[in-house]
C-alpha cells in the first residue's frame, strides 16, 4: 500500500488566524485519509502475514513550515501513525514507513 493524500489548505497565514474548518478540512484528508487506507488495508496484511506500507508525508511534518500550520501539523501527524504502525504490526510481518520529501514542483505547489 502507497498512500500520498495531501491538501495544502489555506497558506500565508500566522496561527492566530487559521479557522477551525480549515484546519479540521487539511486534517480529514491528510490524516484521516491515510489512516483509512491502512485500517482497510492491514485486516488483508494481518491474514496473510506479510504487508508493507509507505506513507507520503512531507518535510513539513519535521520541520514545519511557516503559514502553514495545517499541513505542517497534519504531516506530523502521518510521521507520528507511521512509526505507531510499524511497530504496532512489526512482529505480525508488516512493515510501515513513511518517506518525507522536501517541495517537489507538483500542481499543490503551483497553486500556492
Amino acid at each position: 500500500l502507497v498512500q500520498a493524500a495531501g491538501i495544502v489548505g489555506e497558506t500565508n497565514l500566522k496561527t492566530h488566524e487559521v479557522k477551525p474548518s480549515n484546519f479540521d478540512a487539511v486534517m480529514n484528508v491528510n490524516v484521516k485519509g491515510i489512516l483509512y487506507g491502512c485500517q482497510a488495508a492491514l485486516p488483508y496484511m494481518l491474514e496473510q502475514k506479510y504487508g508493507r506500507i509507505v506513507n507520503i508525508a512531507s518535510i513539513a511534518g519535521k520541520e514545519g513550515n511557516a503559514g502553514m500550520l495545517a499541513y505542517s501539523t497534519s504531516k506530523a501527524a502521518v510521521i507520528g501513525l507511521t512509526k505507531t504502525i510499524g511497530k504496532e504490526y512489526a512482529l505480525e510481518g508488516i512493515t510501515c514507513n513513511c518517506i518525507a520529501p522536501a517541495v517537489v514542483r507538483t500542481k499543490m505547489v503551483a497553486d500556492m
